[in-house]
């Protein structure tokens, strides 16, 4: 039988899973344990997640007679 995992802070697994890059890797993370999917669920920690992670922007529509799509660039990398 595997040994349980050492006790981390709540504060410091926030740190962590905030710092993801992929926001559907916080899925896979609260699948892990309770007390991952705690941390991970938490109200205060999705609304950091939100603002940390804001959706991208896809393109802008303009004009009123002919309406028209100009995509945003791709970020740059």
């Amino acid at each position: 039988m595997a040994s349980p995992l050492p006790y981390l802070p709540e504060e410091v697994l926030e740190d962590i899973f905030l710092r993801l890059s992929d926001v559907a890797d916080l899925a896979h993370a609260s699948a892990v344990c309770t007390s991952f999917r705690l941390v991970v669920s938490a109200r205060g920690f999705l609304r950091r997640v939100r603002s940390l992670h804001a959706p991208p922007v896809l393109g802008f529509l303009y004009g009123n007679n002919s309406p028209g799509f100009l995509p945003a660039d791709a970020p740059l990398s």
